[in-house]
């Protein structure tokens, strides 16, 4: 368990977050990429791929969606 968020089995119960009806943070957690900033730190060669792999994915989208 990672303790410094205290986001155990005990804290889950005790929160219950289902009972929260959040339709904007479900909205953005559904149509955002992020990246822990260890990656952007990374060499400009290999962002250049992770935004041509984003593009790709962009692009072929709706052949991907099925």
């Amino acid at each position: 368990m990672d303790t410094r968020f205290a986001t155990g089995t005990e804290y889950m119960a005790r929160v219950k977050p289902s009972r929260f009806g959040l339709p904007a943070s479900k909205r953005i957690h559904e149509s955002v990429l992020s990246f822990g900033h260890e990656v952007l730190l990374a060499p400009l060669n290999d962002i250049d791929d992770i935004a041509l792999a984003v593009e790709k994915v962009i692009v072929n989208a709706r052949e991907l969606s099925g």
